[in-house]
């Protein structure tokens, strides 16, 4: 899968589908009405009832966890266990500092993390010596075993 972003929206591609996550969730051409379980073209989502926008997609054999924006989560919430990959929107440093606390709860393998945040506080905020990247490519085979890879999208 590809993702990508585009102002405020996290875009995610497969070969089939695209997923575009903001404040509201649309899977192809679907927009999510709300809380519940959705399967849409060979994407599972959970979206939860939470104040913001909250969804654990399973797109080709990853568990990808969208925030809107960080808050505080329960870690020991069912459908938080075994995600993969979170993805964060953040649009200040006390955002980035409880997105970076969500990552240590949840030990995805990947983080990803995007926003109106200036780049230089990402990168100054986590002591991040790789740039930021406009698309990344996400696979099972290219995730990190142990510890968490930290990729910004500019």
């Amino acid at each position: 899968m590809k993702i990508s972003r585009k102002d405020n929206t996290l875009i995610i591609k497969t070969a089939d589908v695209s997923v575009e996550l903001n404040d509201s969730i649309h899977i192809a051409d679907f927009e999510v009405p709300g809380p519940g379980e959705y399967d849409v073209n060979g994407v599972s989502a959970i979206v939860l009832p939470e104040k913001i926008s909250t969804a654990v997609l399973g797109i080709e054999g990853l568990q990808v966890m969208y925030l809107d924006r960080p808050y505080e989560i329960d870690k020991d919430n069912e459908n938080f266990s075994n995600i993969d990959v979170l993805a964060v929107r953040v649009t200040s440093k006390e955002e980035l500092k409880l997105a970076d606390k969500n990552a240590k709860d949840l030990e995805p393998s990947g983080l990803i993390l995007f926003g109106s945040l200036p780049l230089e506080d990402f990168k100054k905020e986590l002591s991040l010596s790789t740039d930021p990247v406009d698309k990344l490519n996400v696979v099972p085979t290219s995730l990190p075993e142990e510890g968490t890879d930290i990729t910004v999208l500019e």
